[in-house]
């Protein structure tokens, strides 16, 4: 829920999110169907890594694509925070 709330628009915020959600579940809907599939084509042990592998991938994907969305305040030398805001 954070990683789509924080950098949704603030009009809107209700229907970012929801189609986020929407999103988010026919993927969860759809996965075992893929799995399915994948283990019909190659076997269920193929499968198992298949679909082992594409996770990874896609955790691949977050961790570099997906910006930070944490804003950390800096001090300067005089002592002061400044916002590292874009």
């Amino acid at each position: 829920m954070t990683l789509g709330s924080d950098p949704s628009p603030e009009s809107g915020r209700n229907a970012f999110l929801g189609a986020r959600r929407w999103i988010g579940d026919l993927g969860v809907s759809g996965g075992p169907m893929i799995v399915g599939f994948v283990a019909d084509a190659l076997a269920l042990p193929n499968a198992v890594l298949v679909i082992a592998l594409s996770g990874l991938a896609a955790g691949g994907v977050f961790g570099f694509l997906v910006p930070e969305t944490l804003q950390k305040k800096r001090r300067l030398p005089t002592g002061k925070l400044m916002d590292n805001k874009k």
